[in-house]
């Protein structure tokens, strides 16, 4: 989380960008907040693969709302670009997703809950990263308005 914030705290002094870097930051410490504070509460191992399962849903959501600002920002035929790359983007999460859950049975890894852990973070790693692109692309496009 750190090096996301540092990431909007360097680029704020951009024109037209502090208002996206100063909500990217709130939003992305809001999410890392309520998984280390959950984490916090309840250590357990289940409690720790609760709080990792519920992160990609929360960065899921914040994917979406940056690749709509992001196509609301391009022009004309600029969007189709941005439609083809999330499609081949859509296309790599479900075949590395598949990959990760072959990976992790016991033929391979010996399976068990630490697999069930690995499998959860490689997923939620997946959308913090596309997230974290589609903010900076967006960053980009707009810094000139």
């Amino acid at each position: 989380m750190s090096c996301w914030l540092l990431y909007c705290m360097n680029t704020i002094q951009k024109k037209g960008t502090a208002s996206i870097n100063i909500e990217y930051a709130t939003d992305t410490f809001k999410i890392e907040q309520f998984m280390t504070k959950w984490i916090e509460y309840d250590d357990r191992e289940f409690s720790i693969r609760e709080a990792i399962n519920k992160g990609p849903n929360l960065y899921d959501s914040l994917l979406n709302k940056y690749y709509k600002r992001l196509n609301v920002a391009l022009k004309g035929e600029d969007k189709k670009s941005l439609i083809q790359a999330q499609r081949v983007w859509l296309t790599f999460r479900a075949s590395e997703t598949k990959l990760v859950y072959i990976i992790s049975k016991t033929a391979y890894s010996g399976g068990g809950k630490k697999e069930q852990l690995i499998e959860a973070y490689s997923n939620l790693d997946m959308l913090k990263t596309r997230t974290h692109s589609l903010y900076k692309h967006l960053v980009r496009a707009t810094q000139n308005e």
